[in-house]
């Protein structure tokens, strides 16, 4: 039988940060785990897919947050 690669190989100097244990109460937390946010799933064109995560990768600014804004100014519009 021949011998498996390590595919970790190689990053065994590397070393991580250390986690920190409390984020919760730092309010780093993830908006999986905020009970402000409520996962949705929606459907797009690919072109505006495109466009939302290209903006997304340049700005470094999170999808979900780009969309959050613009359904916000929306219905601020409609308001309006």
């Amino acid at each position: 039988m021949a011998k498996e690669k390590n595919r970790f190989a190689g990053f065994e100097a590397l070393k991580s940060e250390p986690v920190e244990t409390n984020l919760i109460d730092q309010g780093k937390v993830g908006k999986s785990k905020d009970s402000n946010y409520k996962k949705v799933t929606l459907y797009l064109t690919k072109d505006l897919h495109f466009k939302l995560r290209s903006h997304s990768l340049a700005t470094t600014e999170d999808m979900s947050d780009l969309v959050e804004q613009v359904m916000n100014d929306y219905f601020k519009q409609l308001d309006g």
